[in-house]
């Protein structure tokens, strides 16, 4: 929906899917202090939904396209990843970080397109839950021929 000419709102919905395996390993040469690690293996699928506002400028030599994203996230599978492993004969379980079964997303952004072959980008993105929190960025700069 575009109103008052260069402010837009879109709604966006993402998936993506995660299988990765990874096989054991063994730590030796420290004797009866020998480390073993176990395999492990993790399937895992990520969506978000929600809306987008944003605005395009139009410069003299260039295009800025200020945005802030708002919607919700969701993780199922194996949220909570397990791997045995044992020193000197001893076995115990190491726990990845638990990831939400839902949470709330947030983004920001500039996006910047000169009128020549140059565009850049710049993002923060983060995703807040009970006892979850998740920050990141992104800076991409393309030359477009």
């Amino acid at each position: 929906w575009n109103w008052v000419n260069h402010v837009y709102l879109s709604p966006y919905l993402d998936a993506s899917y995660l299988t990765s395996h990874y096989g054991s390993a063994q730590e030796s040469g420290a004797g009866p202090l020998d480390i073993h690690y176990g395999g492990l293996s993790q399937q895992l699928t990520r969506w978000s939904v929600g809306v987008r506002l944003g605005m395009v400028v139009e410069e003299a030599h260039s295009t800025l396209s200020p945005w802030l994203q708002v919607g919700e996230i969701g993780y199922s599978g194996d949220r909570n990843p397990i791997e045995m492993q044992s020193i000197g004969g001893q076995s115990f379980a190491v726990a990845g970080s638990a990831l939400p079964g839902s949470a709330l997303g947030a983004s920001a952004g500039l996006d910047w397109q000169g009128h020549g072959p140059w565009r850049f980008k710049l993002a923060w993105f983060g995703s807040f839950a009970s006892n979850y929190h998740d920050n990141g960025g992104t800076a991409l700069l393309q030359y477009v021929w």
